[in-house]
């Protein structure tokens, strides 16, 4: 943690060390031009695999800074494509709390991408949820790639 929230100019051969897979996961990121998350979600929210991806690419100085205003995004917008399948209901009757959806446009905004669409795919358990669920990811998938590629 102290790797992370310590300057560059101040940190140690240590630090370096211990922020090189977040280095490493940070370049990927910056390199790409499209993201794609392909999550469950897991009581409401992320899954800690993802959660853990996060914490390595989401860092001051780095993917993010400050200004009197608030934080500052410093990586350049891309689209991000975002699919979560989950085995409740985001919609209809009783539908579940989704912390999910807007934890991620919050945090993925923080460092700069605000291109961000979801697919929502519920009852994913259930095998009407999986038929219900393909022909809006068909549709979803050919809006996604006309407007990658215009």
């Amino acid at each position: 943690m102290n790797a992370s929230l310590a300057r560059d100019e101040v940190r140690t051969a240590a630090d370096h060390a211990a922020l090189a897979y977040s280095e490493t996961l940070l370049a990927e990121l910056i390199d790409a031009d499209l993201l794609v998350i392909d999550t469950p979600m897991h009581n409401f929210t992320l899954p800690a695999a993802l959660k853990a991806w996060i914490d390595y690419v989401v860092r001051p100085h780095r993917s993010f800074g400050f200004s009197p205003q608030g934080k500052v995004p410093l990586l350049k917008d891309r689209p991000v494509r975002v699919i979560i399948a989950c085995g409740g209901r985001f919609t209809g009757p009783h539908p579940q709390e989704d912390f999910l959806t807007p934890y991620l446009r919050y945090v993925l905004g923080v460092i700069g991408f605000t291109d961000i669409d979801f697919l929502l795919l519920e009852q994913m358990t259930r095998p009407e949820g999986q038929a219900a669920a393909a022909g809006p990811t068909e549709d979803w998938i050919a809006r996604q790639l006309a407007s990658l590629a215009g």
